[in-house]
């Protein structure tokens, strides 16, 4: 049993990387080397430890295989908004003005269709549709990668506690749980799941986005890229997406909008 899940694994990651990373290797993830010294402000309010609910995985979507390692997901708040048509909104950490301007559109105008967004909590991108999903009176899912006692980046402690206090906040990490980089990853296998469509925004060719990107080819869910992405000469990533299965140009939030309403 132990070795077929073994090679299940392998066969999975091999397909990640065929998609995340070029021909010289895994690109490093776009997180801060000193991990810990962002992590929880004094001033952050952590959710009671009886809030917590433990949530079957396949509750938000989450059943494949791969996930034979977090059989559980851990939430505080709202948890109906697992049940509503759900889109991610991702990118990078390090956004242009124009990346977090198309970021806030587009989740304004998901809400305005009902949908919930759903993103990472991370600075730049996530953190735009995040913010833009609640000023525009909609509904969003910070899935994050830090055990739920925990902030991470410490500037975005008081968005967190906003979060699991009137929306929701999930990770597939138990309270008190280490937080170290290899986070980041898993934290995008439960968003490329939860989500029925994934939408960058903006990413470099090292961007951890990529690898959520990969993710949601492997199990079904659409992946749309930015127009302004796919017409830049300078990054290959998208090539590796478009005109293959479930890999699309992002025109407008329409196109997210119809696909994820079908």
């Amino acid at each position: 049993m132990t070795a077929g899940i073994f090679c299940q694994t392998a066969r999975i990651e091999s397909f990640i990387n065929s998609y995340a990373i070029g021909l010289e290797g895994a690109p490093p993830m776009e997180h801060d080397r000193d991990l810990q010294d962002r992590i929880m402000p004094s001033s952050y309010r952590a959710p009671e430890a009886s809030d917590v609910r433990e949530i079957p995985s396949d509750r938000a979507g989450v059943t494949n295989g791969l996930f034979l390692r977090f059989p559980v997901l851990y939430a505080v708040g709202d948890l109906s908004l697992l049940e509503r048509p759900c889109v991610a909104i991702v990118g990078a950490r390090k956004a242009t003005r124009e990346g977090v301007r198309r970021a806030e559109q587009l989740a304004r105008d998901l809400v305005r269709a009902g949908i919930v967004v759903v993103s990472g909590l991370a600075a730049g991108i996530d953190r735009a549709a995040h913010q833009s999903a609640i000023q525009n009176g909609g509904r969003t899912i910070a899935v994050v990668g830090t055990p739920l006692d925990k902030a991470y980046p410490k500037e975005h402690a008081e968005l967190q506690q906003l979060i699991y206090q009137e929306h929701l906040l999930v990770s597939q990490f138990r309270w008190g749980d280490p937080f170290v980089p290899a986070n980041f990853p898993e934290r995008n296998r439960v968003m490329a799941r939860l989500a029925k469509a994934t939408v960058i925004v903006e990413a470099s060719d090292t961007s951890g986005s990529l690898h959520q990107a990969a993710e949601s080819v492997l199990v079904g869910h659409p992946v749309f890229i930015a127009e302004s992405v796919t017409k830049n000469p300078a990054l290959k990533w998208p090539a590796r997406f478009i005109g293959k299965p479930h890999g699309f140009v992002l025109s407008s939030a329409a196109d997210v909008i119809q696909a994820v309403q079908r």
